[in-house]
């Protein structure tokens, strides 16, 4: 009897121990997912994929050449990046099927373009169509459409002369979000529109009405009810209803306007984030001439505390779990890509500089 108990005892001792082990290392399990990048090395850019530890590295762009901006489809399925051909001075989009065993690239525009300035490439969430815009020579900016399957690039507002941009999909699809200076034209005071997927239906949702006010970056929600835009006043030194600068919130059931986070500047060229959740809302602002990366909670706009590491910081990206974000960070004269685990408000370099090579856009996709 008594060496039964004792079995008993060190049986029970071993499923103790095993439980905490297998506690410990739960909470050790990598992030989910792939991060795609680019690496350029002198006239030559390519883009790669990592695992989140960035130990297992991949390049999947082929030929000589300019490949910028890598973007994941919606299911993690696809990978579409833009090509910049110094041959022709034409930029085309490309996308690679990583479900495949060998990744052919596959060329998505039936044309290309000379412009100059490209936004992120957006896939809709079935898979189908890809949104952006682009900006010309002369400073005209367009949005276009990409039939994923057809290779058809289209225009979305052919009779628009309108600095139209920075395009984002609503959840289902069947509409996009974008700025525009309509019906300002001669004057940098942009608005906030919604279309349907062909350009038709506008509506106007924020108006300025020439008071100073540029809306602008808007990104939509994942629950679909809200869309968060930078707001700022190109008339330094003079204050107008409507302010102050910041992240906004725009409901659309209702129509409110809410101030997320007053501050003087953001970057004026990257959107808000939203986290898969909806739960947070992560972006950049000047501070001390560089990008300082913040997280705010939604709908408080309570800021996460987080380290702070030096740098300026660009391109960032959810994890697909949103537990974590990874972007760029800039010390000159390194670029080092790092991401964040928002639980524990740590940082982690996961892919160091590299001085033979400029290491930047990394953009987190996959299941």
């Amino acid at each position: 009897m008594k060496n039964s108990k004792r079995r008993l005892i060190a049986i029970l001792i071993v499923l103790i121990v095993s439980a905490v082990f297998i506690s410990a290392c739960s909470t050790e399990v990598g992030f989910p997912g792939t991060i795609a990048f680019q690496r350029v090395v002198g006239s030559d850019g390519q883009i790669f994929m990592m695992d989140p530890a960035g130990e297992v590295k991949t390049r999947i762009s082929e030929g000589g050449g300019w490949y910028f901006l890598p973007s994941w489809s919606r299911d993690g399925k696809k990978l579409a990046y833009y090509f910049f051909n110094p041959g022709t001075q034409m930029t085309s989009v490309y996308s690679v099927d990583m479900t495949e065993s060998e990744f052919e690239q596959v060329l998505l525009t039936d044309r290309a373009s000379f412009d100059i300035t490209f936004g992120p490439l957006k896939w809709s969430p079935d898979g189908e169509t890809i949104l952006y815009h682009s900006v010309d020579a002369l400073n005209n900016a367009s949005i276009y459409t990409i039939d994923v399957e057809m290779g058809v690039l289209d225009e979305v507002f052919t009779e628009s002369d309108n600095y139209d941009y920075s395009p984002d999909w609503s959840p289902d699809g069947k509409q996009f979000v974008f700025a525009s200076n309509r019906p300002y034209e001669e004057q940098p005071i942009f608005d906030l529109f919604l279309s349907d997927a062909g350009g038709e239906n506008l509506i106007n949702l924020t108006t300025n009405n020439n008071n100073g006010w540029v809306d602008t970056l808007p990104a939509w929600s994942p629950d679909g009810e809200t869309i968060a835009f930078w707001r700022f006043n190109f008339i330094e030194g003079e204050s107008f209803k409507g302010g102050p600068a910041g992240i906004w919130l725009y409901n659309l059931a209702s129509g409110e306007e809410t101030l997320l986070y007053a501050m003087q500047d953001a970057s004026d060229d990257t959107a808000p984030a939203w986290s898969p959740d909806g739960k947070y809302l992560a972006f950049l602002e000047d501070e001390d001439d560089q990008h300082t990366l913040r997280i705010a909670k939604i709908p408080s706009g309570e800021l996460l505390d987080v380290s702070l590491i030096k740098g300026d910081k660009w391109a960032v990206s959810w994890s697909p779990d949103s537990r974590a974000l990874v972007f760029s960070n800039y010390v000159d004269p390194d670029i080092g890509i790092y991401i964040l685990d928002i639980k524990s408000g740590e940082f982690t370099e996961v892919l160091e500089s590299d001085p033979a090579a400029s290491i930047s856009d990394p953009h987190w996709g996959g299941n």
